[in-house]
């Protein structure tokens, strides 16, 4: 029995398989990091492994990138930034795709910035709880 591809899907992309889209993407959304990083700061980080860069695929196109973050209650999936074509649209896949990524790495939650307008409405759709812009979500266990 074949089973169907996901309809939102985040692959992890080795720094040495960046596609100059996605370097160029990197470039035009770095005046909106939080943290004030350059573009080269950015791709030195991902060359790194202090980030991690994904690409998302399938319903919604785009990227996400992330770190691995320590804390009282263990691991959290830090989400520095997402973006693309159908992130609305399809929040309850690209949520369950994060919520997958961040149980494989031993996560015990995700958390992130609210970056943009909307974005809290997004999250509040998805009963993922919102203090002073910065939301935070619960993932399962693997069982």
């Amino acid at each position: 029995m074949l089973h169907s591809p996901p309809p939102v899907l985040m692959v992890l992309i080795p720094p040495h398989d960046m596609r100059d889209d996605e370097i160029k993407l990197l470039i035009t959304t770095a005046p909106f990091d939080y943290s004030g990083r350059s573009p080269a700061e950015l791709v030195a980080q991902i060359i790194s492994g202090r980030l991690q860069l994904w690409r998302i695929s399938g319903l919604m196109r785009g990227l996400m990138l992330t770190r691995l973050d320590k804390n009282s209650r263990g691991k959290t999936l830090w989400i520095e930034g997402i973006g693309g074509d159908g992130l609305v649209e399809h929040r309850d896949d690209v949520h369950s795709a994060i919520k997958q990524i961040a149980r494989r790495a031993g996560c015990s939650t995700f958390s992130g910035l609210i970056q943009r307008e909307g974005m809290d409405w997004l999250l509040a759709s998805r009963a993922i709880p919102i203090v002073a812009h910065i939301f935070q979500g619960e993932v399962e266990p693997l069982q």
